[in-house]
Formats: C-alpha cells, sequence, structure tokens
C-alpha cells in the first residue's frame, strides 16, 4: 500500500502521517528526525539478522533467541514508512523552494 502512496507524494502531507511525531515539525527538521529513525531501524534489522544467524548456528545453546516473524515484519513495516516520510519531507521541500 505505501509503494502505491509514493505515486501521489503530492495528495499526502507528512505532517499527517500517524508515526513519528512530525505534525509540528518544519521540513528540515522533519528530515534529521526521520534519518535518525531511519537509521536506528536498519540498524534494528541487522541486529535482528545476526541474532538469527547466532540462534540457528548455535541452536539455542547460549541463550541466544531467534527474533519472531511478527518482530521482523513490524521493523520492515516500519522501515517503509519512515523511507516514505522521507520522501514526502523531499517533496514538501521541493515544492517549499
Amino acid at each position: 500500500m505505501l509503494e502505491w502512496n509514493w505515486i501521489n507524494l503530492s495528495v499526502y502531507d507528512y505532517r499527517s502521517l500517524p508515526l513519528f511525531g512530525l505534525s509540528s515539525v518544519g521540513p528540515t527538521d522533519a528530515r534529521r528526525r526521520m534519518a535518525c529513525i531511519r537509521h536506528n531501524i536498519e540498524l534494528r534489522k541487522t541486529l535482528a539478522g545476526v541474532e538469527t544467524t547466532i540462534a540457528r548456528k548455535t541452536n539455542r545453546s547460549m541463550g541466544i533467541e531467534q527474533p519472531g516473524k511478527g518482530y521482523t515484519e513490524r521493523l520492515e513495516s516500519y522501515l517503509m514508512w519512515a523511507m516514505w516520510a522521507l520522501r514526502l519531507i523531499k517533496a514538501e521541500a521541493a515544492k517549499a523552494s
């Protein structure tokens, strides 16, 4: 659904997104915030991948549990929302200049 909405960026405003607390933030600060959030989500995805690999190779003997499928799916979803927010912010900045 988010990929479909990427086509019509001009219809949406990043301030109306339900996530990330961008409703009262200007484009420059919103971009900075979203870049940090995206980086954090990507790091969490990488860490989940490492934990999965370790859990598989050690048969959980070291007490490392494999992240659940729901957790990794939520990370992917949040990452897509963050990427969409960044595109909306970029479109807003282009309109302003």
